[in-house]
């Protein structure tokens, strides 16, 4: 587990060394949600270090947990170092719903084939 700083996710001792997804040793889940907002932040503080600037993007510790709570109904809940942070905060997080099943379902698998691997989301 990389001991990694919770905001910038770089290295504690290592400088040059940036970590994200399942081997950042930071206090929130592993997800691939959490690793897609995890990305562009290493990025720009990779960048910046490689420059001799200090590392200023801010990870605020956005994750994302679907429960599967019966067939047919999702609870998406997503949350930060704050606490719930929804992306659609009309919509109750505590509230299963079939819309986030049917999103499951049938929009997980093409995202992540054709936006998220070939580096467009």
């Amino acid at each position: 587990m990389l001991e990694g700083d919770r905001v910038t996710l770089q290295h504690r001792r290592f400088k040059n060394v940036f970590g994200s997804g399942d081997v950042c040793g930071i206090p929130i889940a592993k997800t691939g949600g959490s690793a897609r907002h995890q990305a562009p932040v290493v990025i720009n503080n990779l960048i910046a270090v490689m420059e001799g600037k200090e590392p200023k993007s801010v990870y605020d510790g956005y994750t994302v947990c679907p429960l599967k709570v019966s067939y047919g109904k999702i609870m998406l809940i997503e949350f930060n170092y704050d606490g719930l942070a929804p992306t659609f905060p009309s919509l109750n997080p505590a509230e299963p719903r079939w819309l986030w099943w049917g999103f499951d379902l049938y929009m997980m698998k093409p995202m992540y084939r054709y936006l998220m691997l070939n580096g467009l989301m």
